[in-house]
């Protein structure tokens, strides 16, 4: 078989529901070839991978974590029984209406994934020879409108404080506050975000991760797995001192070319990705685990009417310090506050 393979005529290989997938199977071959026929089954649907679910007191109980989903699966015959003659080329043109209905998007991960593939087979007459397969994937689009989502617009707040001391005192706590302006931001844009936090312990927490987390979780038979995976992380470190009280102003560029899973419109049974604004305070030690802070986001193509955070950062943008494109608003709008804070402190020690 010299050449046996697929081709659309969509360079992108890019659809919307809807409509027409077309294209050709192209088969050449070297010497005469006898077949029994030419097949095309165009399949889409999500599937989880097979692995082990660990059952350490009872490991006969191991279940195959394994789950499928499908949303179309039809195949057509594009030629009977024929002979190929050798040195010449054939084709056979094929055309497929994708279902007038919502799916999911194309993501794929270690653990499962959602496909969209065409399938051409060439059977051959004989038993003792095997039918040739050629499988070509492409995508469908389905835009993600960030209005959808209730509370896009609103604002993202959290919060957290914990004893830095190994009394646990109350007076020698650490606590943190984040803040985002909204929660919905297209892929390309800026996630403003504002970190206040107050150390009242004599131990500095050494910085503060900022991380924006995909978090994919999977069904499958009553069976929940879920994995992270960090999509981006600021490359600034955020250090409060002791006896301090800072205030930071910054914001996460969301990667351009980010794929932006159906999030939240349970077009997929089996498979779900949300994003996070993380936010990951660092110690060298404490008596209690520093907390780690989460603020969701909503990843989309079509951008909130009432905000018009696309141009918000443009000025920043231009006046970029890390090649990224990310802003440098950071600031220390309180180190004077936290300046005197440790002078008070210092005076309070010595009058003892």
């Amino acid at each position: 078989m010299e050449e046996f393979r697929i081709s659309f005529n969509k360079i992108s290989k890019s659809y919307e529901v809807g409509e027409y997938v077309a294209g050709q199977v192209d088969i050449g071959t070297i010497e005469q070839l006898t077949i029994e026929g030419l097949t095309i089954r165009f399949i889409g649907g999500a599937t989880i991978n097979s692995g082990k679910k660990q059952n350490m007191e009872m490991p006969e109980h191991d279940q195959t974590f394994d789950g499928n989903e499908m949303y179309f699966d039809e195949t057509f015959t594009l030629s009977e029984a024929c002979t190929i003659e050798a040195n010449k080329k054939y084709s056979f043109s094929f055309q497929y209406k994708l279902p007038n209905k919502a799916m999911p998007r194309v993501c794929s991960s270690n653990e499962g994934r959602v496909f969209y593939a065409a399938e051409a087979t060439l059977k051959r007459p004989s038993i003792f020879q095997s039918n040739l397969k050629e499988i070509q994937d492409f995508s469908i689009l389905t835009n993600v409108n960030l209005n959808s989502f209730g509370d896009a617009e609103d604002p993202g707040t959290t919060a957290e404080s914990w004893s830095n001391s190994i009394f646990c005192l109350k007076n020698k706590r650490v606590s943190i506050a984040c803040n985002t302006p909204y929660k919905g931001v297209c892929a390309g844009k800026m996630i403003p975000f504002q970190i206040t936090a107050r150390n009242q312990s004599g131990k500095a927490v050494k910085d503060i991760r900022v991380e924006l987390v995909q978090k994919w979780v999977f069904w499958c038979s009553g069976n929940t797995k879920r994995k992270n995976y960090i999509v981006k992380r600021l490359p600034r470190t955020f250090k409060v001192p002791p006896h301090c009280s800072l205030e930071w102003k910054d914001s996460l560029r969301v990667p351009a070319d980010m794929f932006q899973p159906t999030q939240g419109t349970h077009l997929c049974r089996v498979i779900n990705v949300d994003y996070v604004l993380r936010f990951t305070p660092v110690q060298d030690w404490s008596c209690c685990s520093p907390p780690v802070l989460e603020i969701p986001i909503y990843v989309g193509d079509v951008p909130l009417t009432r905000h018009t955070y696309s141009e918000t950062h443009a000025a920043v943008n231009n006046n970029a310090k890390n090649g990224a494109g990310e802003s440098d608003l950071w600031r220390k709008s309180n180190m004077s506050i936290a300046r005197k804070s440790n002078v008070a402190h210092a005076t309070k020690k010595t009058r003892k």
